[in-house]
């Protein structure tokens, strides 16, 4: 293979077709982060392909950075949640981040450059806007789907292990809304899954990870918030969870109690049931994370509805 040996690719074995085919082919590429070691000359560039399903995450990364102190590293995914991104960023150990696939002019420029012009960085912003939106957000309510929730919540727990910061899932689902769809019809039940999902919106930070991964089914990913030796009280229940600065704790207690399990819409007040999980406590990966989270939403709707438990 003719290489460049300023450029190494950083990547799971065969998950290279984000790449221009041309320029991938004529780089080195390492499934190792240690392997360009032995090499006589350093990389000054580091293309690293993030990939959750090949458990090719935040700590492969770290190791990547400490073996190339000296080397520009930019991140490239099919699924890429910006927050995790810019806090990544944020503490240098990146250069930038850029979403697959790349053209073969924009990935030459990122190369030369370490940056797209203005021109190509409109042109590629506006091509992945259409190509997540199709792929990845909801059009009734514009939250993302499920499939973009399960692999950015991937990228979350993969950064907790890796910086140990604190992750929750909560599941929501709106109470009686059969009755309601049924009652008033679906023009009606969309609008009251709107008004749902605008509610969640104002109730979590901007950072947050919020999905509808079903008819009324809403997800939340809370992460890197402080843990504190007070308690929240909601349906009866006590957790130790809160947001870190600037929101505080009291200020989230409020949120979920009021805003989360009671919504006003043009059909009067409804209100939702809730179910939340801790990682690790309450599962090893989002699979087993979900499943707990549901088990709670279960118990709430039980137990008389509108509250949230917690696993």
């Amino acid at each position: 293979m003719k290489t460049e040996d300023d450029i190494l690719i950083v990547a799971p074995e065969g998950r290279y077709w984000g790449l221009p085919d041309n320029i991938a082919g004529r780089l080195a590429v390492s499934e190792c982060p240690a392997w360009g070691q032995s090499r006589a000359k350093q990389p000054s560039k580091i293309f690293f392909i993030l990939d959750s399903a090949a458990d090719f995450g935040f700590t492969k990364l770290a190791e990547t950075a400490s073996n190339f102190p000296e080397a520009s590293i930019y991140l490239l995914g099919e699924t890429i949640f910006e927050p995790i991104m810019q806090r990544v960023s944020d503490k240098g150990v990146c250069s930038g981040y850029y979403i697959l696939p790349l053209t073969e002019s924009e990935f030459s420029q990122i190369l030369e450059n370490g940056k797209l012009d203005s021109v190509e960085s409109n042109s590629y912003e506006a091509r992945i806007r259409k190509l997540s939106t199709i792929a990845y957000c909801d059009e009734l309510t514009g939250l993302r789907r499920r499939r973009f929730f399960t692999e950015a919540g991937n990228q979350i727990l993969r950064l907790s292990e890796c910086c140990e910061i604190a992750v929750s899932v909560f599941l929501f689902d709106i109470d009686d809304f059969k009755k309601y769809n049924d009652q008033y019809g679906h023009l009606a039940g969309d609008q009251i899954i709107k008004d749902t999902s605008n509610a969640l919106r104002n109730s979590f930070r901007p950072h947050d990870l919020l999905a509808r991964i079903g008819g009324d089914e809403f997800a939340v990913m809370i992460w890197d918030f402080e843990i504190k030796n007070e308690s929240i009280e909601t349906g009866g229940d006590e957790r130790r969870h809160y947001y870190k600065h600037p929101v505080k704790s009291s200020e989230i207690s409020r949120r979920i109690s009021e805003n989360v399990v009671e919504v006003e819409t043009s059909r009067g007040r409804l209100t939702l049931s809730g179910g939340m999980a801790s990682f690790p406590e309450g599962g090893s990966d989002l699979h087993k994370l979900l499943e707990s989270a549901d088990n709670a939403l279960m118990k709430a709707k039980k137990s008389g509805k509108h509250t949230i438990l917690f696993s």
